[in-house]
């Protein structure tokens, strides 16, 4: 479903474009709509990561290199992304 509706949009996109240049308002909203979604995807997909990655170390697997283990002051684990902030790690079933 995700896929017929970028479509959609494409072509929506696409049709405000040869409308001409009084459809710029337009194109704006659609392509910071976009962004947005975008942007809540990674931030989903970077969570579901950070699950995984924690999941993955608590079985004693190695986590990628993308992925930094920190220790807090009250001897919890955190797990973060570069450029996230830290979460705390879900527990390990």
């Amino acid at each position: 479903m995700a896929v017929r509706y970028a479509e959609r949009d494409l072509q929506h996109y696409i049709s405000l474009v040869d409308a001409g240049g009084h459809t710029v308002p337009a194109r704006l909203d659609a392509l910071v709509e976009h962004r947005d979604t975008i942007r809540r995807r990674i931030r989903e997909l970077t969570l579901s990561l950070t699950a995984v990655e924690y999941k993955i170390a608590t079985y004693g697997g190695s986590t990628g290199p993308d992925v930094q283990a920190l220790g807090t002051t009250t001897g919890t684990d955190r797990t973060a992304l570069p450029d996230e902030p830290l979460r705390r790690a879900l527990p390990a079933e």
